[in-house]
């Protein structure tokens, strides 16, 4: 069963990849900033989403509880990251960001 999850999880992290990288090209298409906030939003949300898939494969192979709590670490600066950029940089580039 683990090798079922772990097979189908590198083609879910290879789609959202090809989504994440389509949606980067996709923003210049526009110039309405809500529609480029919206795709933003969408990208940061596969960031995490990729992000969880991999320690959840790392959990699975190792059962090791320390890989939990580096990903709740890791999750906590990720936004503590993000917020802090939007408020020391008000011009940011979230594309950049992201």
């Amino acid at each position: 069963m683990e090798n079922l999850v772990i097979e189908l999880s590198r083609y879910i992290i290879i789609i959202l990849t090809v989504i994440y990288t389509l949606y980067g090209f996709t923003v210049f298409r526009n110039s309405d900033k809500t529609r480029q906030n919206s795709i933003f939003r969408k990208q940061t949300v596969i960031i995490y989403m990729i992000h969880v898939i991999c320690y959840a494969l790392l959990y699975l192979a190792t059962k090791n509880i320390k890989i939990l709590y580096l990903y709740a670490a890791e999750l906590i600066l990720f936004v503590i990251i993000s917020v802090i950029y939007r408020i020391v940089y008000r011009n940011l580039s979230r594309l950049l960001l992201n």
